[in-house]
């Protein structure tokens, strides 16, 4: 029974890097799952990171660390990926027992999945002048379950949930060989139909109350969030960067620009877990 399992699993990891070949993705970006405590419960985070590849290959070897072996980037063309599974699936190791096989084949199941969900449904990634932007989002939950004094307008349908809560996970990575520094962001949130439901305004102040100074490698990681009033949208906007001397970054700024942050969606689906 146990082998059997094993080669269904197989071929459905196999099935699933077809899938992202047909669908034109040029390559699997590996992502760590998202602390959807960090923005809800603990008032958001931040942090300094590991730079964006650096970053996906380091979510590769924690989370799989039994395929990372040998693998050069955590950014996995679909050939790669069928590679991968292939290797992983002919060359167990030699202590592994059936049972210790099968469990991890389905863990690689359920890793493949969310990371292609992550990938292709909830994350976005665009460089500018050095500077890479990921953002990546997740649903926390709605209103009725997550506040217990929540109480449906009058009026409302019965059963109605109230707002729909989500966070998201921004990564800042300086790519490029300049000192830069985030000045300022410009944010436009979107419901599900495309209408303009809110703006942030370009030029508003820094990022969770800092302006990160980032040094070429350097990445700065935050989270945040939004309640929408329905359970989808979407979200786009630009970061305002400036140029700096290194030695001297008080001085005037060698010059701006505006990192883009490319659209990227709020879907309530995969639970509040």
């Amino acid at each position: 029974m146990s082998s059997r399992a094993v080669r269904a699993l197989y071929r459905l990891l196999l099935r699933q890097a077809r899938d992202l070949e047909r669908q034109g993705v040029a390559a699997l970006d590996i992502r760590m799952p998202l602390n959807k405590e960090a923005w809800l419960f603990e008032g958001g985070s931040h942090s300094w990171a590991a730079p964006r590849d650096i970053y996906r290959l380091e979510s590769l070897r924690t989370l799989a660390p039994w395929a990372a072996k040998g693998v050069a980037s955590g950014s996995l063309p679909p050939p790669e990926l069928r590679a991968l599974v292939s290797r992983c699936f002919r060359h167990p190791p030699a202590s592994s027992s059936r049972e210790e096989q099968l469990d991890r084949a389905f863990l690689s199941l359920r890793l493949l999945s969310e990371q292609v969900h992550m990938h292709c449904h909830c994350s976005s990634s665009c460089e500018t002048e050095g500077v890479d932007v990921e953002v990546t989002t997740g649903y926390v939950g709605n209103q009725r379950d997550l506040d217990p004094t929540f109480e449906a307008e009058e009026g409302a349908e019965e059963g109605a949930d109230g707002n729909t809560y989500f966070t998201y996970r921004i990564r800042v990575s300086n790519c490029g060989e300049e000192t830069v520094q985030l000045l300022g962001r410009h944010w436009l949130i979107y419901d599900s139909r495309g209408v303009l439901i809110h703006e942030v305004p370009k030029g508003t102040s820094g990022v969770v109350g800092c302006t990160p100074l980032l040094e070429p490698g350097a990445c700065f990681e935050y989270y945040s969030g939004v309640d929408l009033s329905e359970p989808a949208g979407s979200l786009r906007g630009s970061f305002q960067m400036a140029v700096v001397n290194p030695s001297k970054p008080h001085d005037k700024w060698i010059r701006t620009f505006d990192a883009e942050v490319a659209p990227v969606a709020f879907v309530a689906t995969g639970g509040a877990a």
